[in-house]
């Protein structure tokens, strides 16, 4: 078997070190687009979380409003029905 020469050495040395520079590189990238989609996910989960209070709010909001008119037809209803008894 043939020994490897110094030149043969140095060349995959080389070749090597291009790899290493690669990964170095795709895995920067990696974490710069893994902090933006972080970014992205967290203003989505706060409108999210701010569109559900919201939507909390008005149903609350429109309980008190239905509630408030059952009870006024409610009130207007017993009215009717007390007149139509105290007729003779």
């Amino acid at each position: 078997m043939t020994e490897p020469t110094t030149n043969k050495i140095l060349l995959l040395l080389g070749r090597l070190e291009g790899k290493v520079d690669s990964l170095l590189s795709s895995q920067l990238s990696t974490e710069d687009t893994i902090k933006t989609h972080d970014k992205r996910l967290s203003k989505l989960e706060k409108a999210q979380a701010y569109l559900a209070g919201a939507l909390a709010l008005c149903s609350i909001i429109a309980s008190g409003v239905i509630k408030h008119v059952n009870l006024k037809h409610i009130d207007e209803h017993q009215e009717v029905r007390i007149r139509r008894e105290e007729q003779p």
